[in-house]
């Protein structure tokens, strides 16, 4: 059984509790998605919570798709535990198409261990930026490295990596290895 089949499944049982999601080789824990009566309403997957988590996780899923395993585990989900609703057709129409938007961004995706700075010719210039850009900038002047940018910014995956080719094209950074 898939993944979209196995939430599906549980999502059509009207099923309330979480999925975990581990290794089928070592049974380690990857990422839980809650539901509550069959709509999904959070995940969590590699520190990550939420919509962005539960993109992230079927992005893993995708790429790995023998590595995991899912147990349904019957539970009571408490309110604070509710950050999204999302039925399972909206997750099919809206998660699964930018999980693939991702996977073909991380093609893109600079190195973890680069250090990147503004340049400041770019921010006197006046150069027109999208809103994405703009976030990556801020997170930019607060941290240079590669991974910590990833980690520190609200944007997706795959708009932060989008926006920092935007913005290498644009010659807005210094690239330091």
């Amino acid at each position: 059984m898939t993944f979209l089949d196995f939430i599906d499944e549980q999502c059509l049982l009207g099923f309330t509790g979480k999925i975990n999601v581990l290794s089928t080789e070592t049974a380690q824990f990857h990422g839980v998605i809650y539901l509550l009566s069959g709509i999904l309403v959070n995940a969590y997957f590699e520190g990550q919570k939420g919509t962005r988590a539960l993109t992230n996780l079927v992005v893993s899923i995708q790429k790995n798709t023998d590595s995991y395993k899912f147990i349904s585990e019957p539970e009571i989900i408490e309110k604070s535990e509710v950050v999204f609703h999302v039925i399972f057709l909206d997750f099919k129409e809206n998660i699964f198409p930018k999980a693939n938007q991702i996977q073909a961004a991380q093609k893109h995706r600079p190195p973890e261990n680069l250090k990147i700075v503004l340049k400041e010719e770019f921010l006197v210039t006046g150069e027109e930026i999208s809103r994405q850009e703009f976030s990556v900038m801020n997170v930019v002047s607060d941290y240079s490295k590669i991974s910590d940018i990833y980690k520190n910014i609200t944007l997706s995956d795959s708009e932060t990596t989008d926006a920092l080719v935007s913005l290498r094209k644009k010659g807005a950074f210094i690239v330091q290895s």
